[in-house]
């Protein structure tokens, strides 16, 4: 499933995006979900209760109105993995798309070719391409890290926990770790791996995700996971620039 968001203040503006983006995506057969936002402290909590909430979020920047630049600025603090797209019918804010690390700027009218070409290549390098496939029973199945709340050993039944649904599969946790920890999954339990994009609140026993579900934290790795719960906090930009700093 491919998720997506449009912001845009003016109704009829946001309804003209989303007819193209729904025509473009029947076309490319992706599954996918479009929600629309006028609002934005509407969007601001929906990316501060889960920042991998969203694939990719189009951005309407109006003439004279650098609100929505505040917006996307507003997101990036909250840890959001979403791609940003802006849109505007100037070319004014094209420096202020590269300080946000948007993925794109498109002037209206948007070019139908190149919105596709857009959203075809970020779907096959963001969505298909981070899958991994994990030994079960005497095979191997395709799972989508990126998707995945949590990770749950019931006896030799592995249960993958999604946002909305679960799976079980034929496995142990230690013989499919090893697949997760380039995804920065954590082990907060013996019994438990965790994708860090899903926390919602840490206590000091319990994680509350952003599904609802709690999972324990065992007291022997509760210093641990927060360790390396700020170093994935931290933006890759400001760890690399503290390698340097130690290492002249």
């Amino acid at each position: 499933m491919y998720y997506i968001a449009v912001f845009d203040g003016n109704k009829d503006s946001s309804q003209s995006t989303n007819l193209l983006l729904n025509t473009i995506l029947h076309e490319l057969t992706f599954e996918y979900s479009i929600d629309t936002y006028c609002y934005e402290e509407e969007l601001i909590q929906v990316i501060r209760e889960n920042p991998a909430f969203y694939d990719i979020v189009f951005v309407d920047v109006p003439p004279d109105n650098t609100a929505p630049i505040s917006l996307c600025r507003d997101l990036n603090a909250l840890h959001m993995t979403a791609r940003i797209v802006l849109i505007s019918s100037v070319a004014d804010y094209v420096f202020d798309g590269y300080d946000i690390g948007a993925l794109n700027y498109l002037i209206k009218p948007i070019d139908r070719s190149k919105l596709k070409r857009l959203l075809y290549a970020d779907y096959q390098s963001n969505c298909l391409s981070r899958k991994i496939l994990v030994p079960v029973g005497a095979g191997h199945i395709q799972l989508s890290p990126d998707y995945i709340v949590f990770l749950e050993v019931i006896n030799k039944t592995v249960r993958v926990r999604y946002e909305k649904d679960e799976e079980f599969l034929k496995s142990t946790l230690s013989s499919i770790k090893e697949y997760f920890e380039p995804f920065y999954f954590l082990q907060c339990h013996r019994s438990y791996l965790i994708n860090p994009k899903f926390i919602k609140q840490i206590m000091r026993t319990s994680l509350i995700m952003t599904n609802g579900d709690t999972v324990p934290i065992s007291k022997y790795r509760y210093k641990e996971l927060i360790n390396r719960f700020h170093d994935y906090l931290q933006p890759p930009r400001s760890r690399s620039s503290d390698s340097q700093s130690k290492n002249p």
